[in-house]
């Protein structure tokens, strides 16, 4: 079992901690003390780890959803469509893979409708992939699709020996019928 650091210990973490320190050392040896009251220190750390997060996490694949003041989504109706533009479930809302479809409705709406205020345009970062086993429920529905089509044949084959026997059956009183009137 994999062992988890803490998120505090993290390379990026203690190297900005390490460079705020050196920056300490740095303005102290050149006496000149650092404005830490205009500098907020944990702001500037948490600023730092923030963008250090950000870059050590490989995104994988970058969406865009179009959000309102409201802070309901966009919602692709299509031609002739039923249903709300703007729907407060994020599943519901219409994700964008590439940034300029997103940028149009966002124009669209502010020079629309402008005294509802200019939506703004979310940008998601999918991080993780996933890859699901799908193997188990396909080899259910092939064994099921096969099981089905042989009974679909057996039940072919057994109507076809029932129409036999009833063209038999007629075949027969027809012969009987041209031998009695013969």
């Amino acid at each position: 079992m994999k062992e988890e650091k803490d998120p505090k210990d993290s390379e990026p973490r203690l190297a900005i901690d390490q460079f705020l320190e050196g920056m300490d050392d740095f303005f102290y040896d050149m006496k000149y003390e650092i404005p830490w009251d205009i500098l907020d220190r944990s702001k500037l750390r948490e600023r730092l780890v923030r963008r250090a997060d950000q870059s050590s996490e490989k995104t994988l694949l970058t969406m865009y959803m179009v959000k309102n003041k409201e802070g309901k989504y966009f919602r692709f109706k299509g031609r002739d469509g039923y249903g709300e533009t703007w729907v407060s479930d994020i599943k519901k809302g219409r994700l964008y893979s590439k940034i300029s479809p997103a940028r149009a409705i966002v124009s669209f709406f502010a020079n629309t409708w402008p005294k509802y205020g200019i939506p703004d345009l979310v940008e998601m970062h999918i991080l993780k992939e996933v890859v699901l086993d799908e193997s188990e429920r396909v080899n259910k529905v092939i064994q099921k699709k096969k099981e089905e089509k042989a009974k679909y044949e057996m039940k072919v084959k057994q109507q076809e020996i029932e129409r036999a026997e009833r063209e038999l059956e007629t075949a027969k009183k027809k012969l009987e019928n041209l031998k009695n009137h013969a």
